[in-house]
């Protein structure tokens, strides 16, 4: 009996010799710095939260770590190369489980924060529309924002780092606007920074261990049993690490295992070592250690015991929904909270399925649940997450976000569903709200334009499977600027509110009415069956404006300028076929206003010409085909030249001078104006300087200014600054303006006049007579000189009404000491005429036409008095 027993304890001696005499394993772990989850020092050691729970592993697994540092992107790329075993902290997504293998107990779960520099800078993801955003490459919360942000239609502009750490660097220097970090990083970091939390949170996620694809099986497996038995002991390394680096209070668990096994071991091995003459004492010895075992297991019998006791206590007064489903979607367990939130009574919960219970019955609820079971069922290993609408007895209807986990039986056999839910109906309905700003127009509560073209978009995908007329229908209020600038844009606002109500009241209900922009607005009409039913509509638009419109006590009448589209024949797409029917509602507004229009192959011809003669223009611009001529303004006494205005040229490519009848039209429609006034500006008073330098006589340069142009408000500064860079006298230099430009926003322009005076610059009316002026409003302005249309030139002193305009427009000008200049003066008769009136400048054919610079020059100095 002796030597038998004395056999077993040898073999059971030499069966562990192999295990001890193995060695330790090298496991190779990435880190990047992500505090306080994993922290790289600056003397390249290693810790944080993550970092320490997988070194207390390795020492029970007799691992031996090997670090290497780097970035998230760094480190996810040495994980996929199989360059490291382990990264030491990845967050789960399934897109990164096709990737790599990843442990399947969680360490603690995050979410996205943005953080902004200062308080109440951002409070909606709407407000990082065109922000600066600063994002960790690679990381997880940055595909998570992104792809939400492009849900919502923001575009912000990203600005990709390395670390959490930057992106608060760069935050605290005022370098971006918003900077996204996981909510444990803020939590520890933002006032160190002086970075503040937005109320803008995102993206839940939880956070493991991933590891190299395929080849760590032993790993993984290793990790999550040592992760679970660490989450059960309140005294493991776990809980003292979270209050260590999250400040969290470590919740009850089970006692390890390890301490014991370590101490059997090391007891065999202590027998073997001393085997010679100490066999019987190590028997002994081997027996109370299976007592003390034996005890142990007792031991841990009753704290798992009170472990689970503390589990229920733990579940039943936890703030959080939790339900256990079998694997037929019927509820086998609701806590206390799940039962009053949901204001059922156990028997009115347990047993039941949950679709019908807590879901509402319909078919998307018991689809999404199907799904959610056989994703389950066939992928066991996933966390799955996801958002339904629930019902409570009173009726009432909630959102709740579950966090859903499969539960398996002792052999590992999947017996059901572990949900844990949270109420996310504040959440879900400032949601709603944004998708609903973002598609609405806020003043009228009419779709916009986003909404629109999505609509269109579906009535295009319908024609294309049933064809017939589909008319898209544009409209824009006459003369609605005249109402704004002389009632405010209170009024104006009103207005528009009324005039949306009123074609509400003439649609159907499947007709979508939209407003484009101020005062544009969409007509898309459902199952029209010709184009003449779209006219029959517009017919009526027009009438229905015909009533006037109530607006703070006043009666204001409205019409409106309309054009028709359709698809396909007037453009396959959205943006095609909204511009086509704005340039058709303009067709409209040019032939009078009040009145509708079809969109017609020769509008479109006019289109593609006037899109490429732009085209041309910006190249001129770019190339610098544009040239100046000069035509003179000669003393009608002594036939001297006083003065010459600028007048612009187009060199084409072929080397053919277009004449600006040609393209001055299309530069103001285009805003190209802006840019080639600034450069007949500055070209024509350096050429002014010169001539004045050269011939030591001052000589007055004129040039015309735009609408356009006249309407930004950097004119005066802009005048200012060519004057100064040039050294051109500013009484040297003559602006002239239309008579009709003056008339618009008149209280504006009058000021801009005054500054402009104020710089000593002289100022003209061009074209004088076109206008509607009156004299009351001519004696306000301050202009030193009128230019007698050529219009009313041409056919004096023939045609005695002409004659006496223009003999009228003298005399006023005289009474109101007014310089005055007759353009378009081409014959010895006209020049008489205007000498017995005393006109004093002329300038037409009859002296010279518009010459380049190297003529005018030769013309200059020809025509300088001698002596």
């Amino acid at each position: 009996m002796h030597y038998r027993l004395l056999i077993i304890t040898i073999l059971v001696v030499l069966g562990l010799i192999p295990f001890a005499a193995l060695g330790e394993r090298d496991v190779r772990v990435g880190v990047y710095d992500n505090p306080p989850l994993s922290i790289v020092n600056e003397d390249g050691t290693v810790s944080g939260l993550n970092v320490d729970i997988l070194k207390e592993i390795a020492v029970k697994e007799k691992w031996r770590l090997s670090f290497v540092t780097g970035t998230l992107e760094e480190g996810l790329k040495h994980l996929s190369d199989g360059d490291i075993d382990i990264l030491a902290s990845l967050a789960y997504s399934p897109e990164r489980a096709e990737r790599f293998d990843i442990s399947t107990v969680t360490i603690v779960v995050n979410w996205g924060q943005i953080y902004a520099a200062r308080e109440g800078m951002l409070q909606s993801f709407l407000d990082l529309d065109g922000k600066r955003v600063a994002v960790v490459k690679g990381n997880i919360q940055y595909s998570g924002l992104r792809e939400l942000l492009r849900d919502f239609g923001v575009s912000p502009r990203y600005v990709e780092v390395d670390s959490f750490k930057k992106v608060f660097e760069l935050l605290q220097k005022n370098q971006v606007d918003a900077g996204v970090v996981g909510r444990f990083f803020g939590m520890l970091y933002d006032e160190r920074y002086g970075v503040v939390a937005t109320p803008i949170v995102f993206n839940p996620i939880e956070l493991r261990y991933g590891f190299h694809k395929g080849v760590n099986a032993d790993l993984i497996s290793a990790i999550d049993q040592d992760m679970t038995a660490m989450k059960a002991d309140r005294n493991s390394i776990y809980h003292k690490a979270l209050e260590q680096y999250l400040q969290v209070a470590a919740k009850g668990g089970v006692p390890r295992w390890v301490k014991w096994l370590i101490g059997i071991a090391g007891g065999l091995l202590a027998v073997f070592f001393a085997l010679s003459g100490l066999l019987r004492r190590e028997v002994r010895r081997r027996t109370e250690d299976l007592q003390k075992e034996c005890e142990v297991r007792l031991r841990t019998e009753d704290a798992l015991a009170a472990s689970e006791q503390k589990y229920r206590e733990l579940v039943e007064s936890a703030n959080s929904i939790i339900l256990k489903l079998d694997t037929g979607g019927v509820i086998t367990f609701a806590n206390d909270y799940a039962e009053e939130f949901f204001q059922l009574d156990t028997e009115e919960i347990i047993g039941r399925h949950i679709v019908g219970t807590l879901l509402p019955e319909t078919e998307s609820s018991g689809r999404d649940l199907a799904e959610m079971i056989a994703t389950i069922m066939t992928h066991p290993e996933r966390h799955l997450v996801n958002e339904n609408e629930c019902l409570r007895k009173d009726g009432s209807r909630l959102w709740i976000s579950w966090a859903n986990r499969p539960l398996f039986d002792d052999n590992g056999t999947l017996i059901g569903i572990l949900s844990v839910g949270q109420d996310i109906t504040d959440r879900r309905l400032y949601e709603q709200q944004l998708v609903y700003q973002a598609n609405h127009d806020i003043l009228t509560g009419l779709p916009n334009r986003n909404l629109l073209a999505d609509r269109l978009q579906q009535a295009m995908a319908m024609y294309d499977r049933h064809p017939c007329f589909l008319g898209l229908i544009l409209l824009d209020i006459d003369n609605f600027k005249v109402i704004n600038d002389t009632l405010g844009h209170g009024a104006g606002d009103l207005l528009l509110i009324a005039f949306a109500d009123r074609l509400h009241t003439m649609l159907r209900k499947s007709d979508t009415l939209a407003r484009l922009s101020g005062d544009e607005f969409v007509i898309l009409p459902a199952d029209l069956q010709e184009s003449q039913a779209a006219a029959v509509l517009a017919e009526k638009v027009l009438s229905a404006m015909a009533a006037p419109f109530r607006v703070n006590d006043r009666e204001l009448y409205v019409t409106v300028s309309i054009g028709i589209v359709g698809y396909p024949a007037d453009g396959g797409n959205i943006e095609l076929l909204l511009q086509h029917a704005e340039a058709t509602m303009y067709e409209a507004k040019r032939d009078g206003k009040n009145a509708f229009r079809f969109f017609t192959g020769e509008l479109n011809q006019q289109m593609h010409d006037r899109l490429s003669l732009e085209t041309k223009l910006h190249r001129a611009l770019e190339q610098e085909e544009f040239l100046l001529h000069y035509q003179p303004q000669v003393d009608l006494q002594s036939n001297t030249i006083t003065g010459m205005e600028a007048l612009i040229r187009w060199k084409g490519s072929d080397g053919v001078i277009i004449p600006p009848g040609d393209f001055i039209p299309a530069l103001e429609e285009s805003g190209l104006i802006v840019p080639v006034g600034e450069w007949v500006l500055e070209t024509a008073c350096k050429q002014a300087k010169q001539w004045i330098d050269e011939m030591e006589k001052p000589f007055i340069m004129s040039v015309n200014i735009s609408a356009r142009q006249f309407q930004r408000s950097e004119i005066v500064t802009l005048v200012a600054e060519i004057l100064q860079e040039t050294g051109l006298p500013a009484e040297c230099l003559r602006l002239e303006l239309t008579e009709s430009l003056l008339m618009i926003d008149s209280e504006t322009a009058l000021d801009k006049l005054h500054q402009l005076k104020h710089l000593g610059v002289s100022l003209s009316i061009d074209d004088f007579g076109t206008g509607y002026s009156s004299l009351s409003y001519l004696k306000k302005l301050p202009i030193s000189e009128l230019k007698i249309d050529r219009a009313f030139v041409t056919n004096i002193p023939s045609d005695s009404s002409d004659t006496v305009l223009v003999n009228t427009i003298i005399s006023m000008a005289q009474c109101l000491n007014l310089h005055v200049v007759a353009e378009g003066v081409e014959t010895e008769e006209q020049r008489t005429f205007l000498a017995q009136q005393q006109c004093p400048t002329y300038q037409g054919f009859l002296f010279s036409r518009p010459l380049p610079v190297e003529q005018f020059t030769t013309l200059l100095k020809e025509n300088q008095p001698v002596g």
